[in-house]
């Protein structure tokens, strides 16, 4: 007997009082906010000093057991390497390492290339601003102040105003006709074809820079070109031995890039079957790959954590960029040739400074995985496109965003939503496709094209042209 009560009450005290502890654990377990990755997981245990993998343990099973296992040591995961919990910091110092020859070639190649650009693309928005102020210093001259009976100013427009965009001789229009424009330039857009692309859901589309034929790529592995006006397959790609993520055409449109969870990017002729190139070098997936205004380099982004910069004339690896902590899900090359932005599932974005091999812009806002980024031809803004529903507009030059475009509302959807880019307000809805996986547009913008899940392609145009594959 203790304190009065039986062996057998006691016995049923700390029964009790164990089922209490499980619970609270439970609670406190479910309330962990743990890595979904299973790489990330598996880093974890072996930080605690745990086997990373369990004979027959699946990623559900391994991710219970180290919530276990921060529940007994009293640990939580903060989203940061656990070695700090344990008294010492792991080292994140900035580190530089040493550039080889073909490196300093191709900086040099892009300062001389990007300059030229840089100050075109001044002058033209200098002219632009020009012609947008003459066009209100017209306007402003064409009203005429009266007084009303009351004795009241009043400014009336005089009917000549409506003629100011023929007196102007410059391409600038108000936000209010540009809509106009847009508007009823994509009344009559719809679906006028849709192309059965492969077995597996297509992952990517791309334009040739003509707009007659589109590359798609496929979980299959395999990339085609079709031809735009007829839908027949023109050439198929044969050459990735796993999932194809991208396809891209160089801006010539006389060579193709590809990228896929094969660990590998390919470069390719739009009339030969097999890859002209096989680019080796990333130790995980490649999620996209991008083309340098040049056509000279090519970008590509894994989920190694890192992107790399490729020379497409000799096919050597000329820099291993890390930056961000988790995959690389895309990368794209300002209009001049001389930044990248690159964007991930850390949530964040970089903007680069490719000419020295520096990160001048880290940017952040999104509540999830960055899956999409790319430039204005303006030169000063960037959107990013994230799992969180929302399209991110950041000005490069004030570092901050500008908008945040209420997209859609789920990261895959059945819907195509166009907006314009002056305003950021929404013009257009397409549907008609299933769970769209990537789109593209001509140059001119007369066909957009859409790469869906249940294995198409379809074209939106103008519902006059005559529909093709249905």
């Amino acid at each position: 007997m203790d304190g009065g009560f039986s062996e057998k009450t006691l016995e049923n005290q700390r029964q009790h009082q164990a089922l209490l502890n499980d619970y609270e654990s439970r609670k406190k377990g479910r309330s962990m906010n743990l890595p979904t990755d299973d790489r990330t997981i598996q880093f974890r245990l072996r930080e605690l000093g745990e086997p990373i993998i369990l004979f027959g343990e699946r990623p559900p099973e391994r991710r219970d057991r180290y919530r276990l296992l921060l529940l007994s040591r009293g640990l939580e995961d903060s989203g940061v390497s656990l070695s700090s919990q344990y008294g010492y910091e792991s080292n994140n110092e900035l580190f530089h390492t040493e550039g080889t020859p073909a490196l300093r070639a191709a900086r040099v190649f892009m300062v001389k290339y990007s300059l030229p650009r840089s100050r075109a693309r001044i002058e033209v928005s200098k002219r632009k601003r020009e012609e947008e102020e003459k066009y209100w210093d017209e306007r402003e001259k064409l009203t005429k102040e009266v007084k009303a009976e009351d004795g009241t100013v009043i400014k009336t427009e005089d009917s000549s105003v409506m003629d100011v965009d023929s007196l102007v001789t410059s391409s600038y229009k108000t936000d209010t006709v540009l809509r106009k424009e847009f508007e009823n330039k994509f009344s009559s857009f719809g679906a006028v074809s849709s192309v059965v692309g492969d077995e597996r859901p297509l992952a990517y589309v791309s334009f040739s820079p003509d707009g007659k034929n589109l590359a798609t790529s496929s979980w299959t592995g395999l990339c085609k070109i079709w031809n735009v006006e007829n839908g027949e397959m023109v050439q198929q790609l044969r050459g990735h031995t796993d999932q194809a993520k991208c396809i891209v055409y160089q801006e010539t449109g006389n060579l193709l890039a590809s990228a896929s969870a094969d660990k590998t990017a390919m470069l390719w002729s739009p009339t030969a079957g097999s890859p002209l190139a096989v680019l080796r070098g990333h130790t995980d997936r490649v999620n996209r790959v991008c083309f340098h205004p040049s056509g000279r380099f090519l970008a590509s982004a894994s989920a190694d954590l890192s992107w790399k910069l490729w020379d497409v004339e000799t096919h050597k690896e000329l820099l291993d960029q890390e930056g961000h902590s988790r995959s690389v899900r895309d990368i794209a090359f300002h209009p001049d040739g001389s930044l990248a932005a690159s964007g991930g599932e850390d949530k964040i974005g970089r903007v680069w400074d490719i000419r020295a091999g520096k990160s001048v812009y880290v940017f952040r806002g999104h509540s999830s995985r960055i899956l999409s980024i790319d430039f204005s031809s303006n030169g000063y803004q960037f959107a990013s496109a994230s799992d969180d529903n929302t399209v991110r507009i950041w000005d490069l030059r004030k570092r901050r965003t500008m908008y945040t475009v209420p997209a859609h509302t789920n990261s895959v959807t059945q819907t195509i939503k166009m907006w314009l880019t002056r305003d950021f307000s929404h013009i257009k809805t397409l549907s008609g496709a299933s769970k769209v996986l990537s789109v593209d547009f001509t140059k001119t913008i007369d066909k957009i094209a859409a790469a869906s899940y249940d294995t198409t392609w379809k074209i939106y145009a103008h519902d006059d042209l005559i529909s093709i594959g249905k």
